[in-house]
């Protein structure tokens, strides 16, 4: 069983039209709207993904509380193969947590997607602190996964999610594209190599982390029952995410479980 870890859903206007492109469907969706979930099961069932986690397109929204609405509509449609996070930006305060709870309480919504870059607010270590552990002790409290946008700068550095783990040892912390989206240069993964193998509640999710080295690295020095597949769909491309995986060379055990066994565990499936 495959399931995909990270990808988007929603309207793909995001800072402007942002280009995106579903290569088996010969499809430029510079043109269209919304990437909603019609494109993505016939993505899925093109590269044999029973599952995937998806939450908002929109990264700098100040409110998602509608786009959170329409994630759980989604996830309700489609029950069986759309798992929904709740987006959530932290510096709503009170509305932003309120907004979680509706999420968890009347949604059932199974993770947290942050976006600390797009939002401007350190994931922890610093002044904003406060913002952050309310969402945390939620997730804490409902076992809900907390994926974090990372990588080489200070808002969504890997260290600095290296100290909300310390901070919250029960939450279930998975560090999106490993630290190695492709502006970190390979700094960002080092740094999140380090915190993997200090704090057992940290998973990594490898999409758009750029070289097999640094995959490679995680395997042998964190393991392979902590790292995730992901494509970060429709921003990138989820046969190049899948190629990566099976260039590392792993063991049918150790594939199986960067591929699906890992998320199916932390979702309780």
């Amino acid at each position: 069983m495959i399931i995909d870890a990270h990808t988007h859903m929603g309207p793909i206007d995001m800072l402007g039209k942002r280009r995106a492109y579903i290569p088996f469907m010969q499809q430029d969706l510079t043109d269209v709207d919304l990437f909603g979930p019609e494109i993505m099961l016939k993505s899925m069932d093109a590269y044999g993904i029973e599952k995937s986690v998806f939450f908002s397109t929109l990264s700098h929204a100040e409110d998602y509380s509608e786009a959170n609405a329409w994630t759980a509509r989604i996830m309700r449609q489609h029950p069986d193969r759309l798992i929904g996070y709740a987006f959530i930006n932290p510096v709503g305060g009170a509305k932003a947590v309120d907004d979680l709870k509706r999420c968890i309480n009347d949604f059932g919504l199974k993770g947290i997607k942050l976006h600390p870059v797009s939002h401007a607010y350190q994931i922890y270590g610093g002044v904003q602190d406060d913002l952050v552990d309310p969402i945390a002790e939620l997730a804490s409290k409902f076992k809900l996964p907390i994926i974090i946008h990372s990588g080489w700068y200070s808002y969504g550095h890997p260290a600095n999610i290296g100290l909300l783990a310390d901070a919250f040892p029960e939450a279930i912390i998975i560090i999106a594209h490993g630290g190695g989206t492709p502006e970190s240069f390979g700094f960002g993964v080092l740094s999140s190599l380090q915190v993997a193998r200090k704090h057992k509640n940290v998973f990594l999710e490898i999409s758009q982390c750029p070289a097999i080295l640094f995959l490679r690295e995680f395997v042998d020095r964190v393991g392979a029952d902590r790292l995730l597949f992901g494509s970060d769909t429709p921003w990138s491309v989820v046969e190049i995410e899948l190629s990566k995986v099976k260039a590392l060379r792993l063991s049918e055990e150790q594939e199986k479980l960067v591929l699906g066994e890992n998320m199916a565990r932390i979702l309780g499936l």
